[in-house]
Formats: C-alpha cells, sequence, structure tokens
C-alpha cells in the first residue's frame, strides 16, 4: 500500500478530528451544527482558544435555542468547499446569489469595513484607490477580489503589492510598508498582540485611517435549510432581546478595544433607533 502524502494525511487526519468531534456530541444529545469561520479574522475568531467576538455571537445565538455548535476554522478561500462538501452545515461568508447555499439569513449578519491604514509621521494624503498605485501596500489574502474592480487593478499594476494570510501590523512601524488594508479592529488586535501593554495606546495614536476603499463589504449566513437558517435567526433576536449580546461586545471591547462596527447591520435590524444615517447607509450599501 502506498503511502498517502504528507499533506493528504494531515488533511484526513483534521476531517477524522472534526468528525470524531462531531459525534462525541451526537452521542451527548442532539447533533452538533457544523460551521465554517474564516480562521484569520481575529478577534472575531479565536482558533486557538475556539472563541472570538464571532464565535461567541454564534454560539450563545443557537444556545438560547439549545442547539450546540462546533466550529471548524477555516482558510476563506476553503469555506465555501467545506460547505459543498457536507463537512459543515453554515457559511459565515455568504451573500445572496452565489449559488453556494441558497439559504441565506434575511438580512447581512457582518459588515467588513476595510481602511487604507498609514503611520502618522509620514503624512501621506490618501483621497482615492488610485494614490495606493506607487505606494507598497499590504492587503489581507484575497484583498483584490473582494475590494472591487478599482483595486483589482491597482494591486494588479503595482509591483510592491503584497497579500499575506496573516497581517502583521507592525510592518508600517519598522517601515516595511508604506499602506496596510486592513478591517480596523484586525488591525489593532494584531498591533495589540506584537506591542508592549505599557505603550499600546500611544501605539494606536501613530496611525491613520483612510476611507477610500468601497463602503462596506456585508455578508449573509448561508444554511443548509431554512430550519436552521430560522433557528439562528430566532436565536439572533433573543440574545438582542435579553441583553447578552451587548454583554459580548463589552467583553470584547474591554478585552480587545473591539468595536460594534463589523455587526453594524444586526444592530440595525434589532436596535430600530440605533445610529439612523449608519443604518441607511448601510441599507444602501448592502450589495456591493
Amino acid at each position: 500500500m502506498w503511502p498517502l502524502p504528507r499533506l493528504a494525511l494531515t488533511s484526513v487526519c483534521a476531517l477524522i478530528v472534526l468528525l470524531t468531534s462531531a459525534a462525541s456530541t451526537c452521542l451527548a444529545g442532539e447533533k452538533a451544527v457544523m460551521v465554517a469561520v474564516d480562521h484569520a479574522t481575529q478577534p472575531f475568531t479565536l482558533p486557538d482558544s475556539d472563541s472570538g467576538l464571532q464565535v461567541e455571537i454564534i454560539r450563545a445565538a443557537f444556545a438560547s435555542q439549545s442547539t450546540p455548535v462546533t466550529f471548524v476554522f477555516l482558510p476563506s478561500k476553503r469555506t465555501t468547499l467545506a460547505f459543498k462538501s457536507g463537512l459543515v452545515d453554515v457559511l459565515t461568508d455568504d451573500k445572496p446569489g452565489n449559488n453556494v447555499t441558497n439559504v441565506n439569513t434575511h438580512w447581512p449578519v457582518m459588515n467588513f469595513r476595510n481602511q487604507a491604514i498609514t503611520s502618522r509621521h509620514k503624512h501621506l494624503k490618501l483621497n482615492s484607490i488610485a494614490d495606493l498605485g506607487k505606494l507598497r501596500v499590504v492587503a489581507f489574502q484575497e484583498a483584490s477580489r473582494y475590494l472591487g474592480a478599482e483595486f483589482a487593478a491597482m494591486a494588479n499594476h503595482n509591483s510592491a503589492y503584497l497579500e499575506l494570510p496573516h497581517m502583521p501590523s507592525r510592518m508600517l512601524s519598522l517601515n516595511r510598508t508604506d499602506v496596510i488594508i486592513s478591517q480596523p479592529d484586525i488591525f489593532r488586535f494584531n498591533l495589540a498582540n506584537e506591542s508592549s501593554p505599557k505603550q499600546i495606546s500611544q501605539v494606536f495614536e501613530s496611525f491613520e485611517y483612510h476611507d477610500i476603499l468601497p463602503t462596506v463589504n456585508q455578508y449573509w449566513f448561508g444554511f443548509r435549510n431554512e430550519a436552521l437558517r430560522d433557528r439562528f435567526e430566532r436565536g439572533i433576536a433573543a440574545i438582542y432581546a435579553n441583553g447578552e449580546i451587548d454583554a459580548l461586545f463589552r467583553q470584547y471591547q474591554q478585552r480587545y478595544g473591539t468595536s460594534r462596527e463589523m455587526f453594524i447591520s444586526l444592530d440595525c435590524q434589532f436596535l430600530k433607533s440605533n445610529r439612523p444615517e449608519t443604518c441607511a447607509t448601510s441599507a444602501l450599501t448592502k450589495n456591493q
């Protein structure tokens, strides 16, 4: 019998671990719902501790409906494959019309509002995506696919453009790049992990955030069936009603300085009077 290649063996072992975990949950009671999440969006997903703000919101929503969940942390480009192959029941980076899940939440759940981040001492003036063309730019993996045609064209023609699976925020401080493209909460989380706690407030203030990218990239959740979708939506409504989601927001704000911006669509859906101008803008951009 021929030995399996190392990569294939690793994949098989990972699948066995996942299936074993799901089976043990099934033996204990109801079968766990398998949820695919991007592994590189800290503090929204924290694979090492099976947590993160996004993970905790999903877990709390399903828990309110007495439904156990198991999270599968994957690179963003593998989440769709995991759903299509039947490994997971919930896809957290779907959009209506993608023809992947065909059963979506009735509203977007997450809003990735990426910005161009620079060191304040460089005094860079960025008014448009075109201004990035002659600068050293580091972006998250597959940014050129997610951030629109103009950004993709800039990335294609800029020889100093680079995409990385994990964002080393200190590249700006070390002058290894001129611009980092990132969601600000993710950028600050990585920066905090790379800096001394005593210096972190000062470090945070040394950067500028340029809002020159498409306003928002929204994601709906996709589900195996409508019953599972409805259960999740009832759960989200429940944790807004009982205040549990606010407690989670406070916890992550205190621990990591995380804002509510990633989940503004949920606030707009369940807190109708909350920030009406922001909600109006979100509604206009929901199909981007």
